[in-house]
C-alpha cells in the first residue's frame, strides 16, 4: 500500500542551504573621492534563495532597490563607515563586512 501511494503522491525532499556571500570580502576596504559614484556587492547564493539586507553599523536597514548592492551615486563625508551585508534564509546567515573611507576634496 505505500508504494501505491507513492507512486501516486511522489514525495519531495527539500534541502535548504545556508547563505554563502561569494567571495566573501571580509573587512573589504573601499576608497573613493568625494562626489565620486561607488557600489558595495553583496553576491549572496543558498537555498531558498536568501534575502539580502544593508546596514551601515551606526545605523538602520538600508533600503536598496535589488537588495544585493548598496550604490551611492555622489559620495559625501557622511557615507565613510563601516557597512554590513547580511544574508539570510531558513537554513541561516552569513555576513560581510566593507569600510568605505571618503576623501575629501580640497
Amino acid at each position: 500500500m505505500s508504494h501505491l501511494l507513492e507512486s501516486i503522491f511522489p514525495i519531495y525532499i527539500f534541502h535548504a542551504v545556508k547563505p554563502n556571500i561569494d567571495p566573501n570580502p571580509e573587512n573589504k576596504v573601499v576608497v573613493v573621492n568625494e562626489t565620486q559614484p561607488f557600489n558595495l556587492s553583496c553576491n549572496a547564493s543558498g537555498k531558498p534563495t536568501p534575502t539580502v539586507v544593508w546596514r551601515k553599523t551606526s545605523g538602520s536597514p538600508l533600503q536598496f532597490p535589488d537588495g544585493t548592492t548598496l550604490t551611492v551615486s555622489s559620495a559625501s563625508p557622511q557615507h565613510s563607515g563601516t557597512y554590513q551585508c547580511t544574508a539570510t534564509n531558513k537554513a541561516g546567515s552569513d555576513t560581510a563586512t566593507f569600510v568605505v573611507v571618503v576623501q575629501c576634496e580640497l
